[in-house]
This record gives structure tokens, C-alpha cells and sequence, in this order.
């Protein structure tokens, strides 16, 4: 696995909150993306991001929180809506690797990042959720085999006893 750490600022964004399997949370990005055409919200140069707040190992798939999200600029308006918000994504250090293919394989991925590469590089997680960057999807290419999407997890060094 190619992964690297980088320092990211804070990420201002629309959200649609999402609970059950993550491999559902497309219909949060649908609805996101019909509220933000419908307010006629300009996105040029803005990224779709889907957060995670739980290890699907640990937590039941009917109980996983996710969040579908749209970066936008800070001097957004736009009507209330009760399953839009605004939020922020958290800056910080995160690992960080590219993922190539279906969103069905993702798992694999990020099991490598955090089973390997994370402990590997004397890294352990942070306390923020870890979040994906859609680079290239559905809407790009029909081709599976031809998803980008960037994988962020939260970490921190690894605290060493002297």
C-alpha cells in the first residue's frame, strides 16, 4: 500500500446524516445532490466526502453513522432544510491513500491502512472520524475498475516510554 501523512485544514460542508450499512449511504448523497441543485448552490471546485464515524467490525451495520457531504465555501445561504446541515470536517494529521476501483472493495483498503500501514509507520488512530474523498465515481465513468477515491484516517504518533 502507497499511503502518506498529510496535514489538512478544516473542511467546511453540507451534510446529510446517515444510519445503518455504510454500503447504503448513496441515498444520502442523492438527496444531498438534489437539495443542492434545487437552491441553485454553486460546487465548482468542491469535493463529495463521505464521513464514518464507527468500526462496521464493532458496531452493528443497523447502528453504523455516516455522513454524505459537499464541501462548500464559507459564505453559503441557502434554505433550511431539517435533513441538511452545515458541519465541518475536522483538519488535522491524517494517513492518507488512494483506493482504485469498486466502492465494494473499499473495506480491503481501508483494513490495509489501519491493520497495517497506520501501526507500521508508528502512527496510531486520532480521534476523529476517518473520511472518504470521491475523486472519480459513477458520475465520471461507468467503469468500476476506474473509481478514485482518497481514503483519510485520523492519526497520531505513537507515544513512546522513555
Amino acid at each position: 500500500m502507497e499511503a502518506k501523512t498529510v496535514t489538512l485544514e478544516p473542511m467546511k460542508v453540507l451534510n446529510v446524516k446517515h444510519r445503518g450499512p455504510y454500503c447504503n449511504i448513496g441515498t444520502a448523497f442523492e438527496k444531498l445532490a438534489v437539495f443542492v441543485e434545487k437552491q441553485g448552490i454553486e460546487l465548482s471546485n468542491a469535493q463529495w466526502v463521505g464521513v464514518y464515524f464507527d468500526d462496521p467490525e464493532s458496531v452493528p451495520e443497523e447502528e453504523l453513522r455516516s455522513e454524505a457531504c459537499v464541501t462548500i465555501r464559507e459564505d453559503i445561504e441557502f434554505s433550511e432544510d431539517s435533513d441538511i446541515s452545515v458541519g465541518e470536517i475536522t483538519g488535522g494529521l491524517y494517513a492518507t491513500t488512494r483506493h482504485t476501483g469498486s466502492y465494494r472493495d473499499l473495506g480491503k483498503s481501508w483494513g490495509e491502512l489501519y491493520g497495517a500501514w497506520i501501526p507500521q509507520n508508528a502512527f496510531e488512530p486520532g480521534n476523529t472520524p476517518c473520511f472518504e474523498i470521491y475523486v472519480k465515481g459513477c458520475e465520471e465513468t461507468k467503469e468500476e475498475s476506474e473509481y478514485l477515491t482518497d481514503l483519510y484516517a485520523s492519526v497520531k504518533p505513537v507515544q513512546r516510554n522513555q
